[in-house]
């Protein structure tokens, strides 16, 4: 059986998308996007600068692409 995914997009995390040769992390807050500095050259920092603000946020650990890198008592 394939391993799911935790995001269906493209680079396989949520919040993190392709432009160009760059990745961006945008994360939304009030149906607005907000872009998480500037881009990254793997999605995997991208992806990491999203769970950073989504902790700010206070996200649930569902809503994080690594909830096991969380804080203690998150």
């Amino acid at each position: 059986m394939p391993k799911r995914k935790r995001s269906e997009s493209k680079t396989g995390y949520m919040g993190v998308k392709l432009s160009g040769k760059k990745y961006l992390a945008q994360i939304f807050i009030d149906g607005k996007p907000k872009y998480t500095g500037s881009s990254y050259d793997t999605a995997k920092q991208a992806a990491k600068a999203y769970d950073i603000e989504a902790i700010k946020l206070r996200r649930p650990l569902s809503k994080l692409n690594f909830p096991k890198q969380a804080p203690v008592g998150y």
